[in-house]
C-alpha cells in the first residue's frame, strides 16, 4: 500500500507500445519499476520491452 516502486517480471511492458500503460502506472503512485534480466540457454530475456522502457523515460518513471 503505498509503494512507489513496482517489482515486476522479465519482459515487463512487452505489447505495451502505448503511452497509455506508462501513465496507468503512473497514476497509480509508481515512481520505479525494477525488472530482472534472466537467461534461457543462449538467449537474453530483457527486462523490459523497449518501448515501454522509452516511454516509461519520457514520462519521469526510472526502469531499473
Amino acid at each position: 500500500k503505498n509503494a512507489s516502486i513496482l517489482i515486476a517480471g522479465n519482459n515487463f511492458g512487452c505489447g505495451s507500445s502505448r503511452e497509455h500503460a506508462v501513465w496507468a502506472i503512473a497514476q497509480h503512485g509508481f515512481k520505479a519499476v525494477i525488472a530482472p534480466t534472466n537467461r534461457m540457454g543462449s538467449e537474453l530475456i530483457p527486462a523490459f520491452a523497449d518501448i515501454f522502457k522509452n516511454n516509461c523515460g519520457k514520462n519521469g518513471i526510472v526502469t531499473v
